[in-house]
């Protein structure tokens, strides 16, 4: 029992960085996106992006400053842990909407992440990622029939509703 216990702790701690991720990106929040991986992590999105955490945190955050806004979903997780490794299986579906020459668009990309895990120093963290694209398209997008409400940044309303 002691034994299946951690490991639903230990999956919940790696399903709350996942969390975490997606929260940092579509709140540009840097400091909790680079929380989610290991200083020397190893992050491979294929064309988009390889390399070390920071530079793509700043990279990926840079990039959604050029929209208007964005959303990032993840569902059908599959986490498999081994002592202090885990591995992971995270589907992710990704809605961006922005506007060039005064035409909005809208991007949605589809794809899963294949995350190793590592815990160190009683911390679950991403020591190597690996994106596999599934999908994305573009289209012309009409008026927004509601503002964007919320903030890209910490002063969103949700830091102060989740402080403990």
């Amino acid at each position: 029992m002691t034994d299946m216990l951690a490991t639903l702790l230990d999956e919940r701690a790696i399903e709350a960085q996942l969390k975490n991720y997606c929260r940092a990106m579509d709140r540009c929040d840097k400091e909790l996106g680079v929380a989610v991986f290991h200083d020397d992590a190893q992050l491979d999105y294929g064309e988009m992006f390889r390399g070390a955490p920071r530079d793509f945190v700043e990279h990926t955050i840079a990039a959604h400053f050029s929209l208007e806004t964005h959303l990032h979903r993840i569902s059908n997780i599959s986490i498999a842990v081994n002592g202090d490794r885990a591995g992971s299986e995270t589907y992710v579906d990704a809605i961006f909407r922005g506007s060039a020459q005064g035409a909005a668009f809208e991007i949605r990309t589809c794809g899963r992440y294949i995350d190793q895990w590592e815990k160190r120093g009683g911390r679950w963290a991403v020591s190597r990622r690996q994106y596999l694209h599934a999908i994305d398209s573009q289209r012309p997008a009409g008026e927004a029939r509601f503002p964007v409400t919320g903030a890209r940044d910490t002063t969103d309303f949700s830091y102060t509703a989740l402080r403990p």
